[in-house]
């Protein structure tokens, strides 16, 4: 999770080279990334301090996203099913909420706000724009198995597609350290292939694609200048 947290420096260093948000570009986000991109929104000039305070309490709320690499989330999937925990576990959500409202404003979006949030639709099986209330489109937008069960018919874009469409992706890839020896490895090795086979897919239609490799750190300020270093590989790009 540090990871999509840390993508605020990014719109932080876009705002250094000049180029405002809603006049020179739009973010189309999904899941968590979508924090950093509202509070940027709504806060420019706090949303650093905001997310890097905000990464303490989150790191234990959201615990398998939270994990550098794969392998890490993998054992956390095999604990979750060994104590069996149910997927209708309304008190996640609870707490998810309580999080939320504790540390974003609860905005109105619409289909003209600078920044544009995608969950998936379960039930017509397709991924949507959302509109209204900041706090329901959030809690549609970070439910993923198996730790929060869905809101409303919806979950995580990022579980299904990956990524919105857009014109610039910026995409992290967790290190695939897996070393399979249980059942679990290789269904989550099996999922994992075909879920990056629909990414690359999707990414293709980018005119530019920037990957963030993450280092096995949990160091915000560390993270975050990876997250620099992007949009400078990007401004570069895009100049040239």
């Amino acid at each position: 999770m540090i990871h999509y947290l840390c993508s605020g420096s990014l719109l932080v260093a876009l705002k250094k080279a000049g180029l405002v948000l809603g006049k020179d570009y739009e973010v189309n986000c999904c899941g968590l990334s979508c924090i950093p991109a509202v509070l940027f929104m709504d806060r420019e000039e706090k949303s650093y301090v905001l997310l890097s305070n905000m990464w303490e309490e989150a790191k234990h709320l959201f615990k398998t996203a939270s994990k550098t690499c794969l392998s890490g989330f993998v054992k956390d999937l095999s604990t979750i099913f060994k104590v069996k925990r149910r997927l209708e576990n309304v008190n996640n959500v609870n707490e998810l909420m309580k999080f939320v409202k504790k540390w974003l404003p609860n905005l109105r979006i619409d289909e003209s706000s600078p920044v544009k949030i995608y969950a998936y639709n379960l039930r017509k099986q397709n991924e949507e724009l959302l509109v209204g209330d900041l706090y329901d489109i959030i809690a549609k937008v970070l439910v993923y198995p198996p730790n929060f069960p869905p809101v409303d018919g919806y979950m995580s874009l990022a579980w299904v597609f990956g990524i919105p469409f857009g014109d610039v992706a910026v995409h992290v890839s967790l290190k695939d350290d897996i070393v399979p020896k249980r059942a679990l490895d290789y269904i989550f090795i099996s999922y994992l292939a075909r879920y990056r086979k629909v990414l690359q897919m999707r990414l293709s239609s980018f005119r530019f694609v920037c990957e963030i490799v993450p280092e096995n750190s949990l160091d915000f300020s560390l993270t975050s200048a990876r997250f620099l270093k992007a949009a400078q590989d990007l401004l570069h790009r895009r100049l040239n």
